[in-house]
């Protein structure tokens, strides 16, 4: 059993083509840097939706998100991450209740990450 780590969607595709051609004892893709940080904030997390979609359950899947490891089913329902520093900063929210306030959208269906620096 072994994992292989992957920044990008072309890589994901080459192990994929690469385990769908070759016997092999691979059981977990690592889905790093997956996220991109906006400017607003929050973080786009398509791409890593993208690559738990291609994977299909085919193996196991892990990411790291805001610092933090992930199993893939938290991966498929993070929608957004928002981020608390009482200091402030650009798209940091100063207070945990105007992060939920003005940082989600009601009504929610979805998972929200929400970061909290001390």
């Amino acid at each position: 059993m072994w994992l292989i780590d992957t920044r990008t969607m072309e890589e994901i595709k080459d192990v994929l083509e690469y385990a769908s051609k070759t016997k092999t004892s691979l059981t977990r893709i690592m889905l790093d840097n997956m996220v991109v940080p906006l400017d607003n904030g929050d973080v786009d997390v398509s791409m890593l939706k993208e690559a738990v979609e291609l994977i299909n359950g085919k193996f196991e899947t892990e990411g790291i998100l805001g610092g933090r490891k992930l199993s893939e089913g938290a991966l498929a329902l993070i929608s957004k991450e928002i981020y608390v520093n009482p200091k402030g900063g650009n798209g940091v929210f100063t207070k945990i209740q105007d992060a939920i306030d003005q940082g989600i959208q009601k009504p929610n269906n979805e998972w929200v990450s929400i970061h909290v620096a001390a």
